[in-house]
């Protein structure tokens, strides 16, 4: 499986949207990840499906306090505390 860097571009490309703050909704799955990269300046985010990926750390994702979905499950984590400050956070699947 490819390594996939989540770059500024590659955020918002897969959003298709050129401004971070007007990404609301994304869905990055079955990409390789291995690092959350930019996707902590989604400041609004509110739906993120990360499943499926690579990932065995998600430090970061604390700042976007606007999630309230969070698809996480298929991954390698090793902690999830950095989740515990997001308020509100309706629905978290590991």
């Amino acid at each position: 499986m490819v390594e996939t860097k989540l770059t500024p571009l590659y955020v918002k490309t897969a959003a298709q949207k050129f401004d971070f703050k007007t990404i609301f909704l994304l869905d990055i799955q079955r990409k390789g990840v291995t690092s959350i990269g930019a996707i902590p300046e989604c400041i609004n985010l509110v739906t993120l499906d990360l499943s499926r990926n690579n990932l065995s750390n998600i430090s970061g994702l604390e700042k976007c306090i606007q999630l309230k979905v969070l698809n996480l499950s298929y991954n390698k984590l090793l902690s999830v505390t950095v989740l515990q400050t997001l308020c509100e956070l309706q629905r978290l699947e590991l």
